[in-house]
């Protein structure tokens, strides 16, 4: 019995290093991939382009906009619909 204790101690350990090492590997090789992805984008000089929707400014900046009012108005409005 003392003997295949011992043995799969020895086995369970195996596994345990092999696979933290399969592990490792994998993610080494994910952030080379990765540095080697963002260092082919910064050569290729590729800006990326975002477009913002703009907002009119609000009068009074501590104040909501008229469209989140109605977003929450709309949003509590079908909670209470849904909940009577």
């Amino acid at each position: 019995m003392q003997q295949d204790i011992g043995q799969l101690l020895i086995e369970a350990a195996t596994l345990l290093v092999a696979g933290m090492t399969f592990v490792f590997l994998f993610l080494t090789l994910l952030i080379g991939a990765i540095h080697v992805i963002a260092w082919i984008n910064q050569r290729l000089g590729a800006e990326p382009t975002i477009e913002h929707a703009v907002a009119a400014p609000a009068a009074n900046p501590t104040e909501p906009s008229q469209g989140v009012i109605s977003a929450i108005s709309a949003a509590v409005h079908q909670y209470r619909k849904q909940h009577r």
